[in-house]
């Protein structure tokens, strides 16, 4: 990434116009598709006779919700990127460093790990069934309306995890891969590369060995 940022630079979020086109084209066709797969099969699952059919086309509902939060991801960054437009590289470190950066990254990956864990389960059902072929299908009962929530429930529960750990408090030296300062600090400026600022710290307070060096304790405060 580079730090030269001038009235000429026109750097932007997504910094090609073809893929501009693409991120407003396959945003909003997910979002609209999507939601209309989502619903057909809600009201396609109030009328399945068997339990394949109900874990069936629950699973289907989940791949479509988490598509259609792909595609609201996608119009997102594009509706960024057409309201910064050039001015994005004079603010990419509040961007990159920002709530709703943060925001769009948990969207995205619990989007694609809810799309991910119900394909993998859609198609040991399907394995099954065509492992018991010739076994006459379950009718619909109670407990298949548990299985199915249970899928569910699992689904969420492992794509929000997968999300949101990154976001958890302690965890910051195995994620973490650069930091922003303020523009009144007059140690550093930009956003540095971890490895770099670890060695530049570990210099300047030579007691402190690197292995020693958490990425908790770098704090832009303590240099201002």
């Amino acid at each position: 990434m580079s730090d030269e940022c001038n009235d000429t630079c026109g750097q932007t979020i997504i910094g090609n116009s073809f893929l501009q086109v693409v991120a407003w084209v396959v945003g909003i066709s997910a979002i609209i598709l999507n939601w209309i797969s989502f619903f057909n099969n809600i009201f396609t699952i109030a009328k399945c006779k068997s339990e394949p059919a109900l874990l069936n086309n629950g699973l289907i509902a989940l791949i479509s919700l988490g598509d259609f939060f792909m595609g609201l991801y996608l119009t997102v960054i594009a509706v960024h990127d057409s309201y910064r437009g050039a001015t994005y590289c004079f603010k990419k470190f509040e961007w990159i460093t920002g709530d709703t950066c943060v925001a769009l990254g948990v969207i995205s990956t619990t989007a694609s790990q809810v799309s991910l864990f119900s394909i993998t389960f859609l198609s040991l059902l399907r394995f099954s069934g065509i492992k018991n072929d010739f076994v006459i299908p379950k009718r619909v009962n109670k407990a298949s309306t548990r299985k199915l929530l249970f899928l569910v429930v699992i689904v969420i529960l492992l794509a929000l995890i997968t999300s949101l750990t990154p976001l958890v408090i302690g965890l910051e030296d195995f994620f973490i891969n650069g930091v922003r300062f303020e523009a009144s600090n007059t140690l550093f400026h930009g956003c540095p590369n971890k490895k770099i600022l670890q060695s530049i710290l570990h210099e300047y307070y030579g007691r402190i060995r690197m292995d020693d060096l958490r990425w908790a304790q770098i704090d832009s405060r303590h240099f201002g």
